[in-house]
C-alpha cells in the first residue's frame, strides 16, 4: 500500500529501507560500468561514423548496379498502378473542375457553421497551419449543397479517401447531428 503524502516513517521502516538498500542484493547505489570480458569483446570494434549522411559523402550505393530481374518486378509493379489499373481510380473525377458556386465565400460559410473545428480530429483553425479543408461528404464535386459540405483539417481529408462507403455514412450521421444542435 503506498504511503500517503507527508506521513512520517518509523525509525523500524527506516532501517528496513536502509538495509534492503545496502550490500549486493541491489544496484541502484553502484555505478554501472562494463564487465571486463565485456570490454574485451567490443575492444576491436569499430564504432558507426556518425557523419555517413553529411554533404559531399558518397552514398553506399553509388555506382552499384541493381539486378535485372529487380528492376524488371519493379517495373511491372508501377505500370500496374497507374491511372486505370490504380486501385484509387474513380473514372477520372479528380481531373475534373470544381463548380463556381464551390469558392470562399461557400468555404467560409461552412467552416462558421462548424466553429473552424475539424469534425474528424478536433483541431481548431487557429491551432492549425493552414486554413481547414471543405470535404464533399458524398465524394461529388458537383454536389455543393451545405449538407454535403464538411468541414476538415488536410491530414483527416487526405485520409477520408479510402473506404469512401463508411466516411459517406459517418459525415452523414455527423452532419444531421450539427443540424440539430443548431435548431
Amino acid at each position: 500500500m503506498a504511503r500517503l503524502k507527508g506521513s512520517k516513517l518509523s525509525a523500524k521502516h527506516k532501517a528496513n529501507i536502509a538495509n534492503a538498500m545496502s550490500g549486493n542484493q541491489n544496484t541502484l547505489n553502484k555505478s554501472w560500468g562494463w564487465s571486463g570480458e565485456s570490454k574485451e569483446r567490443i575492444k576491436g570494434r569499430k564504432m558507426p561514423d556518425r557523419n555517413r549522411f553529411k554533404k559531399g559523402r558518397k552514398a553506399w550505393n553509388k555506382g552499384k548496379k541493381m539486378p535485372e530481374s529487380m528492376r524488371d518486378k519493379m517495373r511491372i509493379f508501377a505500370t500496374n498502378r497507374i491511372g486505370e489499373q490504380s486501385a484509387n481510380w474513380r473514372g477520372g473525377a479528380s481531373f475534373l473542375p470544381y463548380l463556381p458556386v464551390f469558392n470562399k465565400k461557400l468555404k467560409l460559410e461552412i467552416r462558421t457553421r462548424d466553429k473552424f473545428i475539424c469534425q474528424l480530429c478536433g483541431i481548431k483553425e487557429s491551432d492549425h497551419y493552414e486554413k481547414l479543408a471543405i470535404h464533399h461528404i458524398d465524394y461529388d464535386k458537383t454536389h455543393n449543397d451545405s449538407n454535403n459540405l464538411i468541414t476538415l483539417c488536410r491530414a483527416c481529408n487526405a485520409k477520408v479517401n479510402f473506404q469512401r462507403e463508411k466516411w459517406t455514412t459517418f459525415f452523414s450521421e455527423k452532419i444531421k447531428e450539427l443540424n440539430t444542435n443548431a435548431v
